[in-house]
């Protein structure tokens, strides 16, 4: 089974809107990659940059249910195009939604630049199109961040966060692709972010250091 990640356009479509109505099933446009998508693979959604900082990345997984074909558009959808909905028959597939990300769950595009496998998805680097191929690596990395965003941190993820501070002690920190920061987050299933900010917390109780940190 493969992976993919199916975008929606926010400018003419709410893809929020649409996924929190949906009763479970949706329909949507395969216009790339028809011959190689079929029933059992996974599918996460990913909704386009709006304009609005951070506002692009993954909110869905889904599970594709049914082969590609010609199909009229969701007649849910329809209340939810920004422009005239498409009466047409067209190449689609059909989806069942797995998990739907709350605020917390989001996984944001920007987090996704400094990860050093997440950061060659085909999305990120060229974001034109509505379906995009996911590496076996690539899924499985993405199918670990995707478990683990949101939840709260472990006793043992924090150990070993508080121990990466340690050690970078009076040194820069940073997350950036082969740093300290984004191998600890390979070996946690974390965004490299999100071990920054963790350490950036630790940073702002630290009676050491008279900058301010992170005090979420």
């Amino acid at each position: 089974m493969k992976t993919w990640i199916f975008q929606g356009n926010t400018k003419t479509f709410d893809i929020d809107g649409y996924l929190a109505s949906s009763t479970g099933y949706i329909r949507w446009r395969v216009a790339q990659y028809a011959n190689e998508i079929h029933a059992g693979d996974t599918v996460y959604l990913w909704r386009a940059d709006s304009g609005v900082t951070d506002s692009g990345g993954v909110l869905a997984e889904c599970q594709v249910v049914s082969e590609v074909q010609d199909l009229l558009d969701d007649e849910g959808s329809k209340p939810f195009w920004k422009t005239s909905p498409t009466e047409s028959i067209q190449t689609r597939v059909i989806l069942k939604i797995i998990r739907l990300a709350n605020k917390k769950e989001f996984i944001k595009r920007s987090w996704l630049k400094t990860d050093g496998v997440l950061c060659n998805l085909h999305i990120l680097r060229q974001p034109a199109g509505t379906n995009f191929p996911v590496t076996s690596d690539q899924a499985s990395r993405l199918s670990t961040v995707w478990q683990r965003t949101g939840i709260d941190w472990s006793r043992s993820e924090v150990v070993a966060a508080l121990t990466l501070y340690a050690d970078l002690w009076n040194q820069p920190i940073s997350k950036n692709i082969g740093s300290p920061v984004e191998n600890l987050s390979k070996k946690i299933g974390r965004v490299p972010s999100a071990v920054y900010n963790k350490l950036m917390n630790f940073k702002s109780i630290d009676p050491r250091v008279e900058a301010a940190g992170l005090s979420g």
